[in-house]
């Protein structure tokens, strides 16, 4: 169980490690495309989330060690982020919520198919977002 304090910086770690480690290895091209997105996060939609990663960067390694602990239940601090972001910023918590979903889309679809052709997203990844979207209680547009 985390402080409220660290639920809203720790959540882009989480939806990366939720999506890039659901096919059981993160591999390079997810990573570097984390960095790009963190590197440019004044361009994600949601304010809330560019302050998350802002807030996320001094702490980044106790975020990291605490999630690959073994110990950590992602579904029940993705469950806690919705009801927070819910609660306490009731007017950003959607773009926030789906700018989470977007972010995880981003990851899965950095690498996959084959010499640049296909569908780069592993149904695992693609299973990922699923079960981020219906925690956080958002669905993406058709």
């Amino acid at each position: 169980m985390t402080n409220d304090i660290d639920l809203l910086p720790r959540s882009p770690l989480l939806i990366f490690l939720l999506v890039a480690a659901a096919d059981g290895k993160v591999d390079k091209k997810e990573l570097a495309n984390f960095q790009k997105i963190v590197l440019g996060s004044g361009k994600l939609p949601s304010p809330l989330l560019q302050k998350a990663i802002a807030d996320m960067l001094p702490n980044l390694e106790r975020y990291l060690q605490e999630l690959t602990s073994g110990k950590f239940d992602f579904v029940a601090e993705l469950k806690r982020i919705g009801e927070y972001v819910d609660a306490n910023h009731p007017a950003e918590a959607q773009t926030f919520k789906m700018s989470l979903l977007g972010l995880g889309k981003m990851i899965a679809e950095s690498s996959g198919g084959i010499f640049g052709f296909g569908n780069k997203m592993s149904k695992d990844e693609e299973n990922a977002l699923v079960a981020i979207a219906v925690t956080l209680g958002v669905y993406p547009k058709p």
